[in-house]
């Protein structure tokens, strides 16, 4: 792993930089682009034998040998310390540092980095948002969101997210899996529909929504609709929640220009690095 951080890609995040003290997890969900990433150069993740344990011993799982394994790279927090220019800064895109096989004083740790480096914006997203109110309160300099894969997985991160101390609580629906599909209702049936998924946002206190189908190899495994796209847009408007919705929903959404927002506050600061 790299001493320095590398600069995202990801479009809502593009300029950005992210940091990787933690990589691997055990969730090991068929679409993710980490793990396919991990399995393409396991060198690179063989390299560090610092696991981090969890359940039966390492002789038992082989996790030695797995390249997806979670492991601890404490060199990335050092980078951080050391980049001086305001910088947005995504921590562990590939893990999820709140899975329950993190210990929390390494995340405390990494939390400790966002205190003492007030000049940055910090970015952490995790399935498990369930464990982010053990760090209440959250510095002013974090955003913090949940993945959501489906209309479950949706209203049960607005739960949780309504109980975690954070200024900034958002959601990223991608890959967007499955939703309530009322398009053969009536109109009356599909607003209040929409009205319902808005009182979960504003229930959760979420600023920014993030949406985009499943991607590459997996695609056709899990399509996506347009209808699931049109209906959390336009909960969001109801809600008054910026909706970003990243370039893979073109396929589906031809009727109306994408939506490009970001929350309030943050701006052309999310296109380009600080």
């Amino acid at each position: 792993m790299a001493k320095s951080l590398s600069k995202s890609k990801v479009e809502w995040w593009q300029g950005g930089r992210v940091c990787n003290p933690i990589t691997g997890c055990l969730r090991r969900c068929d679409y993710c682009w980490a793990w396919d990433m991990a399995l393409r150069f396991p060198e690179r993740y063989l390299a560090n034998d610092n696991l981090i344990r969890f359940g039966p011993s390492e002789a038992e799982t082989g996790w030695g040998k797995d390249p997806f394994a979670p492991r601890w790279w404490p060199e990335q927090l050092d980078a951080v310390r050391r980049l001086r220019k305001p910088s947005r800064i995504w921590m562990c895109n590939t893990a999820d540092a709140f899975g329950p096989w993190v210990p929390s004083l390494m995340l405390q740790e990494m939390l400790q980095v966002a205190r003492d480096c007030p000049q940055h914006t910090f970015l952490w997203l995790t399935k498990y948002p369930g464990r982010l109110r053990e760090f209440n309160p959250w510095p002013s300099n974090c955003l913090v969101g949940a993945t959501v894969t489906d209309f479950q997985t949706f209203l049960a991160s607005c739960f949780e997210l309504e109980k975690v101390d954070a200024v900034t609580r958002f959601l990223s629906l991608e890959p967007l899996l499955g939703w309530p599909d009322n398009q053969r209702y009536a109109k009356a049936i599909q607003r209040a529909d929409a009205i319902g998924t808005a009182s979960a946002l504003h229930q959760g206190g979420i600023s920014w929504v993030i949406t985009g189908p499943c991607n590459g190899r997996l695609a056709k495994k899990y399509p996506c609709k347009a209808e699931w796209l049109n209906s959390i847009a336009a909960a969001c408007d109801i809600a008054k929640v910026p909706v970003f919705e990243k370039k893979e929903c073109r396929r589906l959404v031809t009727r109306r220009e994408l939506r490009k927002e970001f929350p309030k506050g943050e701006g052309d600061d999310m296109a380009t690095d600080g």
